[in-house]
């Protein structure tokens, strides 16, 4: 449908979900993944072939504004954290050297809710590794740090367990005494990874 043949409100539908992902600083296809939608959908909106819910409008409008702002300040964001742990992984694969990528990104975003609390939106972007696992590791240690300050965490924190049981990080400790040191809020989601781990970045 040509933009011509849309009416006023169905255009400024369109303004704010172009803006949005003008403002976050990111493609729109990462913008789509962190919005929750695919690119072929964001692209329909865009283009007025279809009109979003009010609640994606708003989502897209709060996250775009978080994202540019984030940028504009030089803080790492949930979309950056992910994209470090890929990295970590195409480099190396060792969950040692990952592991300190997820944990390094759980410390920004501490910093950011105790310091820069206006910028906490930035982590509502849905940040997806690639990896089960470590996806469900990074979005447990993101809605841990939300629930922590008392904030209610983002909706793509909230994960299934895993099918298997994991350790992501094996070291000098034996399973049965990871699995006692595990922390109850990580060993509902079937991994496993002793207190002391994740006190290491």
């Amino acid at each position: 449908m040509s933009e011509r043949a849309l009416d006023q409100d169905a255009l400024a539908v369109i303004d704010v979900i172009r803006a949005s992902v003008r403002i976050s600083g990111v493609t729109q296809r990462d913008f789509a993944g962190a919005v929750g939608t695919s690119p072929s959908r964001l692209s329909a909106y865009i283009h007025g072939e279809t009109a979003p819910s009010a609640a994606l409008m708003l989502r897209c409008q709060r996250i775009g504004e978080a994202l540019g702002a984030a940028r504009a300040e030089s803080v790492p964001t949930s979309l950056d954290a992910a994209a470090s742990v890929r990295t970590a992984l195409a480099a190396q694969g060792r969950s040692s050297g990952v592991l300190r990528m997820v944990l390094e990104g759980r410390d920004r975003l501490r910093d950011t809710l105790q310091h820069r609390p206006h910028l906490a939106d930035a982590w509502a972007a849905r940040a997806l590794v690639g990896d089960e696992r470590w996806d469900t590791l990074l979005a447990a240690l993101v809605e841990h740090e939300f629930e922590a300050t008392g904030r209610p965490a983002p909706a793509w924190t909230r994960t299934e367990p895993l099918d298997e049981e994991w350790l992501p990080a094996p070291g000098r400790l034996g399973v049965e005494a990871v699995r006692r040191q595990t922390p109850p809020w990580l060993a509902e989601k079937r991994i496993l990874l002793a207190e002391s781990a994740l006190q290491v970045a």
